[in-house]
């Protein structure tokens, strides 16, 4: 889906559900443009982004990227855990537990 700004596009959203985990909501991309950058417009993103897979039926995001994650942290949203259906692996390149990770959200 791509983020508008007047006429002009300045990023692009990829989000889904899925059947076998229909509670569950994937982010795959929140992309801005240099220039539409702190701005505000990735808070708002985030926002929809929440508000779209709540209403879709997804109570919790699966994600794997650090920087986004601390993103969704700063933006109040709540770690719950490693998602259950992925086996939790140790990443040989940073100290963290990589794999996918639950965020839940009300919007």
């Amino acid at each position: 889906m791509h983020v508008w700004q007047g006429s002009e596009i300045v990023g692009q959203l990829e989000l889904c559900t899925v059947l076998a985990e229909p509670d569950t909501g994937y982010i795959y991309l929140i992309y801005l443009t240099p220039q539409a950058r702190d701005q505000g417009m990735a808070d708002l993103l985030l926002q929809y982004i929440g508000r779209t897979l709540w209403q879709a039926g997804s109570r919790r995001v699966s994600r794997l990227n650090p920087r986004a994650l601390r993103f969704y942290q700063r933006c109040g949203w709540q770690y719950r855990g490693p998602t259950p259906s992925m086996p939790r692996q140790i990443s040989m390149n940073t100290s963290y537990l990589a794999g996918y990770w639950l965020y839940s959200f009300q919007c």
